[in-house]
């Protein structure tokens, strides 16, 4: 879970910086490579190995140990993986999995009905209707378009199948997929393939000249759009393709605004790096999803290079029934029917001390100070470990009150 919401987080910064400025420039190739370079370096950054120090940071990694539920019945447990979202993820993206093979199956029957248009040209099929349409190789344009556009039409087409564009509407279909949830994705899948008209666009229209624009205005009346095809005759974009062709070209200076896509590649790199040192709060941590980088006071360790992680000593069934004989649900907390989440912070020293106790993260004020008293009072952990010597480590305790 944590690698989607990594990855559709620096996408959406990508992506909103394409809104924002690449956008409105004419540098359609550029911004065609921004689109695909955004999904791809996205979906890579969570399974890099980034070292802090790189950014001039030399913060001790933190380790985030599984959540433990507190109730007034003085019982801590566990907190149970939480399946809910699990089964709203699978169901959204197998939803979502339908309407693409969905649509591939309706391409895929709509190229069996097609006939070649040997007398013509081997370029094209035809089909009933009034589709015009690309997907891969294989171009398809209605017996209902007008003779007079269809050299018009093919061209626009052939620049659809020579640049491979239908590749670009794959990759972000089953992105749709993987990232349902994040509705700049979908956004994206869109301006994707309106990038793509420009392209097609900008090479017929500098062989046909305003007749092509003509043409398109004229004949835009009715169309079966598929979402992955290219399609020609799309009456929710005609004005967008039409402001564009007319638009000036942009000036090269604006080149500029792809090199300031650098501090968001950076950025995305040092929010990976976080993610990984602070852990995961969902409590489904592993014990080797360690940072990083782990460093003691003088030396840096790999993940890797770490034997050992610190852990209460007889290990979380001993840290569970440590909180179950000691720990009290604080009165104020019940007379108030006070909830919530805290998360203790401390390290973890080389003899296996506790120090540098504190609440990191709360819900309430009043659910740190119980919790901060009752950590400074256990007894020493068993402390990290990296070749036979033990080495300081950061450490996160989520809690979790409830009265349920």
């Amino acid at each position: 879970m944590t690698y989607l919401i990594t990855a559709n987080l620096v996408f959406t910064a990508f992506f909103l910086w394409y809104l924002l400025v690449l956008k409105r420039l004419t540098f359609f190739s550029l911004n065609r490579g921004y689109l695909l370079f955004s999904l791809f370096f996205s979906l890579l950054v969570p399974l890099l190995v980034v070292d802090l120090q790189w950014f001039g940071a030399d913060a001790i990694p933190v380790v985030t140990l599984p959540e433990i539920v507190l109730r007034p019945d003085s019982v801590p447990v566990l907190r149970p993986v939480v399946v809910t979202a699990g089964w709203v993820y699978a169901l959204g993206a197998t939803l979502f999995a339908f309407i693409v093979l969905r649509s591939l199956w309706k391409i895929q029957q709509l190229t069996r009905s097609a006939e070649e248009m040997k007398d013509h040209t081997s370029e094209y099929f035809v089909n009933d209707g009034y589709h015009a349409f690309s997907f891969f190789h294989r171009i398809q344009i209605g017996r209902d378009v007008n003779e007079e556009i269809r050299d018009m039409v093919l061209e626009h087409e052939l620049v659809h199948r020579r640049q491979w564009h239908s590749l670009d509407v794959l990759c972000f279909a089953f992105a749709r997929i993987v990232c349902w949830f994040n509705p700049f994705m979908h956004m994206a899948a869109r301006e994707v393939q309106l990038n793509h008209e420009f392209l097609a666009d900008r090479e017929t229209v500098a062989r046909f000249g305003t007749d092509y624009q003509h043409s398109l205005l004229n004949q835009a009346l009715q169309t079966q759009l598929f979402p992955l095809t290219n399609s020609f005759f799309s009456k929710s974009i005609i004005k967008k393709r039409i402001i564009m062709m007319n638009q000036k070209s942009t000036k090269r200076w604006s080149l500029a605004a792809y090199a300031l896509v650098i501090p968001l590649i950076a950025g995305s790199l040092w929010l990976n790096s976080c993610s990984e040192q602070a852990g995961l709060p969902d409590g489904q941590q592993k014990a080797m999803n360690l940072s990083d980088a782990m460093t003691s006071q003088k030396t840096d360790y790999k993940a890797d290079e770490v034997d050992e992680i610190p852990s209460f000593v007889g290990g979380q069934e001993a840290l569970l029934e440590y909180f179950r004989a000691d720990f009290k649900y604080p009165e104020v907390l019940k007379e108030n029917n006070i909830e919530g989440r805290v998360v203790i912070s401390f390290n973890v020293e080389t003899d296996g001390s506790l120090t540098d106790v504190k609440a990191s993260e709360s819900d309430d004020k009043l659910l740190e100070a119980p919790a901060v008293e009752f950590v400074k009072k256990m007894p020493k952990w068993n402390p990290g470990q990296k070749d036979g010597k033990a080495v300081k480590v950061a450490m996160k305790l989520p809690l979790q009150y409830t009265m349920n």
